[in-house]
């Protein structure tokens, strides 16, 4: 997947895209293709009794925005962090939700899950493809 990274570090400064139709274009290619990925609701500011209540229900800021629960190529699972496809300042890098995200990336990826960011639907595509091609890990006997 490194190489696919590499692709994508050269991004515009700006994006006519919102990150949520990146992300909706994204999962209408993966169902066109026969693959379902499941969307962590996440997305979105919540304040008072209603931020209260989604956190009681196991909301937790930075999880990835999607994920393919079919293990491949020895790991449990893809976990994809949706972005624009743009370059990021330091300032938007430096702010709690992206450390949260950052953060649950590398607990995903400490768990043998395949946890990255996608950067535009068609990176999102690509990953995705790419981790498909993989072999199924194999389920041990229970």
């Amino acid at each position: 997947m490194e190489e696919t990274r590499l692709v994508y570090q050269n991004r515009p400064t700006k994006d006519p895209m919102s990150e949520t139709k990146h992300q909706i274009t994204l999962v209408k290619a993966s169902n066109l293709i026969g693959v379902e990925l499941i969307a962590n609701m996440n997305g979105g500011a919540r304040v008072g009794k209603s931020a209260s209540i989604a956190k009681f229900m196991g909301l937790r800021s930075g999880v990835p925005d999607l994920m393919h629960l079919e293990g491949r190529g020895g790991f449990f699972g893809l976990f994809l962090e949706m972005k624009q496809n743009r370059n990021y300042t330091a300032s938007e890098r430096n702010t709690k939700t992206w450390f949260n995200q950052e953060e649950w990336l590398h607990k995903l990826t400490q768990k043998n899950y395949y946890a990255t960011r996608a950067f535009g639907w068609e990176h999102g595509l690509s990953i995705l493809r790419e981790y498909l091609a993989w072999p199924i890990t194999p389920i041990l006997q229970r």
